[in-house]
C-alpha cells in the first residue's frame, strides 16, 4: 500500500515535533552543564583593577594600577586618602577594614635621584603595619629588611585619622608640634624588631622594648666588623661586646 499525501504530511509533522523536542532537550542538557560553573580560562588578560568580593558584595581583595588603587577603608567606609597612589594588592578583614597588602613603586627623577620602595605588610587589628618586609631607596640611602611593630589599639583607623587631622590644624605652631609629638608617642608605631640592611651599609638585628626604644643590637658594619650593643632607655650604648682575637 502506498502512503497518501495526508499520511506523508502527518509523518512530516511528527518528525518536526520530534526534532524540536530533541533540540530542546539538548539545550537543556547543555545549559545544565553550565549551572554553578562560572570559571573562565584566559591565556592573558589586561585589566586596570580586579575586586574579589564575597557573595554579599563585601570586598576582600583589590588588585589595581596606580590611578584605580583604592583609598584606605575602615569598616566599609572610605577614609578619603591613599586612593590613586598605591599600585599593587590590598586585602581586607571580615569587617571591611584594610588588613595589609603588597605595594611598590620606583623611578629615577630628572635630578638623577632614585626614589623606590616596596612593602609586603600585614596590619594589626585596628592598627597599621605590624609585620612586614620592606625595601626603601631614597637619595642613595637604601634599607631592606623584616620588621615587627606594635600599635595602641584603642582607636579605629577612622577615629585615629580624625585625631591626627585635628592636631595638624592647631593654629599655634608650638602647641601643634607638641600635640603631634604626643600623638606619635601614644599612637605611633612601636618597632619591636628590625632585621636587615640599613642606610649606612651595616646589617643589623635590633630588638626594642614596648615603647619602641632600641635595647639590643647585633651589628655587622659596612667594614665587616661585628659587635653586640646593649642600650639603656635613653638610647645610649652602655656595653659593647666585640669578637675575641
Amino acid at each position: 500500500m502506498h502512503p497518501t499525501d495526508n499520511d506523508l504530511r502527518t509523518e512530516v509533522r511528527r518528525l518536526r515535533r520530534l526534532s524540536m523536542a530533541t533540540a530542546l532537550a539538548l539545550l537543556v542538557v547543555a545549559a545544565a552543564g553550565f549551572v554553578g560553573r562560572h570559571s573562565t580560562k584566559f591565556d592573558e588578560i589586561d585589566v586596570e583593577r580586579i575586586n574579589v568580593v564575597e557573595k554579599d558584595g563585601s570586598v576582600r581583595l583589590v588588585i589595581a594600577n596606580t590611578p584605580r588603587s583604592p583609598a584606605v577603608m575602615d569598616h566599609g567606609a572610605s577614609l578619603n586618602f591613599g586612593a590613586g597612589h598605591r599600585p599593587g594588592l590590598i586585602v581586607y578583614n571580615d569587617e571591611q577594614t584594610e588588613a595589609g597588602g603588597l605595594v611598590f613603586a620606583g623611578n629615577r627623577g630628572a635630578n638623577g635621584h632614585v626614589s623606590a620602595g616596596s612593602t609586603l605588610a600585614f596590619d594589626q587589628y585596628n592598627g597599621d603595619q605590624t609585620l612586614g618586609v620592606q625595601y626603601l631607596d631614597q637619595r642613595g640611602g637604601r634599607r631592606a629588611g623584616l620588621f615587627a611593630a606594635d600599635y595602641n589599639g584603642g582607636l579605629s583607623p577612622a577615629a585615629l585619622d580624625k585625631v591626627w587631622r585635628d592636631a595638624r590644624q592647631v593654629p599655634d605652631t608650638a602647641l601643634r608640634a607638641d600635640s603631634l609629638k604626643a600623638l606619635d608617642r601614644i599612637y605611633g608605631a612601636k618597632t619591636r624588631l628590625y632585621a636587615g640592611r640599613l642606610e649606612n651599609g651595616s646589617s643589623q638585628v635590633t630588638l626594642s622594648d614596648g615603647a619602641g626604644r632600641s635595647r639590643l643590637r647585633l651589628v655587622c658594619d659596612s667594614a665587616g666588623s661585628p659587635r653586640i650593643e646593649f642600650l639603656n632607655d635613653s638610647g645610649r650604648v652602655v656595653r659593647t661586646v666585640g669578637p675575641r682575637e
